[in-house]
């Protein structure tokens, strides 16, 4: 097993800055999700930890060892790649036992090893057929199995779930944190999807443009965003986000309000109090807020459209010019009617309008 450290990496392509200043530890036997949109950068940061780029500036160690100019042949690393990169002429026991054979291992450890790890990845019965021939759960089975017959120390994933349909996305993933609990590999793991980030990272490392912007638990990036990009990427829904949002006192009462008309107005805990800005961003969870059809204390808001989930609903409401989402159980809410929206006040959100960081 190793320790990741990245201090200070940087990766360009000519005017293209692909990482910008990266400091990012894993540890030995975590779990690190990279997750972000499209070409923000998490995808130049695994190939660079795997060799295949050098950084621009920076290093970046494995243990003590600085790796920058080290071959990804000596790196101890294994690689499953969003594609598989299985070898269709080879029948599955050739694929898993290719680097074995690379590093010439003899023959009767060789199919010991193969069968071995296809065992425990329940492909034993597939060792005879070609990758043309297996499913494409199976295939990603192969990849991983090939990857780790290696014994590697550090285990990379890039986007391995993304080719598949959604029932086999969440049982291959439970396979891959099963797996990796088990065996206690440093594992780096590349994904777009935030509903895989959660539930197999121990940390995540948010990218936006080449940036890390927020780095913690699952836990920590959900609950505590750090600026308005996490509060709005992480969620299905995202974090409700109202802008253009004031805050004034009135009485000894704080409270934030939207527009001169006060069709936002929302008694806030005494602790904001310090807070003095003139424009922020007022967010809140789907979860955090309740909505109903008395006149109560509260938002008031117009229900723009009811999507229907199984067990509960998707609201849309519209406060003023903004939309905001939550989920309800409630069946006498209708559209077009108007409601009052609760929100639980320990858990609401400000950022800055002009900076998008956090003011909590």
């Amino acid at each position: 097993m190793s320790t990741i450290k990245l201090e200070k990496v940087t990766k360009s392509f000519g005017k293209v800055l692909a990482m910008n200043d990266i400091n990012m530890i894993v540890n030995n036997g975590e779990f690190m999700v990279l997750l972000g949109p499209s070409g923000c950068g998490k995808t130049t940061t695994l190939l660079t930890l795997a060799g295949i780029y050098k950084p621009t500036s920076g290093n970046i160690y494995f243990d003590e060892q600085i790796v920058n100019n080290l071959p990804s042949k000596y790196r101890k690393i294994g690689m499953v790649f969003q594609n598989y990169a299985l070898y269709p002429h080879m029948t599955i026991f050739e694929n898993i036992a290719f680097p074995l054979r690379a590093m010439k291992i003899p023959n009767k450890d060789i199919d010991k090893k193969v069968r071995a790890i296809a065992f425990n990845l329940g492909i034993d019965t597939l060792l005879d057929r070609k990758p043309s021939q297996i499913s494409g759960g199976q295939q990603q089975r192969v990849a991983i199995a090939r990857a780790l017959i290696k014994e590697p120390s550090i285990l990379l994933f890039d986007e391995p779930l993304s080719n598949l349909d959604a029932n086999l996305r969440v049982s291959t993933r439970a396979e891959i944190k099963r797996l990796q609990s088990t065996l206690k590999i440093t594992t780096v793991y590349v994904t777009h999807d935030q509903s895989e980030a959660m539930v197999l990272g121990d940390k995540i490392a948010i990218f936006n443009n080449g940036y890390i912007v927020q780095l913690g638990t699952p836990n920590e990036v959900y609950n505590h965003p750090q600026n308005i990009f996490v509060a709005g990427f992480l969620g299905n829904p995202p974090m409700n986000l109202i802008y253009e949002i004031e805050i004034y006192s009135d009485n000894g009462q704080l409270y934030i309000t939207k527009d001169k008309k006060n069709l936002l107005k929302i008694k806030v805990p005494n602790n904001l109090q310090e807070i003095k800005r003139d424009k922020v961003v007022f967010g809140f969870r789907p979860e955090d807020c309740k909505i109903s059809a008395e006149e109560e204390s509260g938002i008031t808001g117009e229900v723009y459209v009811i999507e229907k989930l199984g067990r509960e609903n998707l609201v849309t409401v519209k406060i003023s010019d903004t939309f905001v989402k939550l989920f309800s159980d409630k069946t006498n809410i209708k559209e077009n009617q108007i409601v009052t929206l609760s929100i639980d006040l320990s858990k609401i959100h400000l950022f800055d309008q002009q900076t998008g960081e956090s003011i909590l």
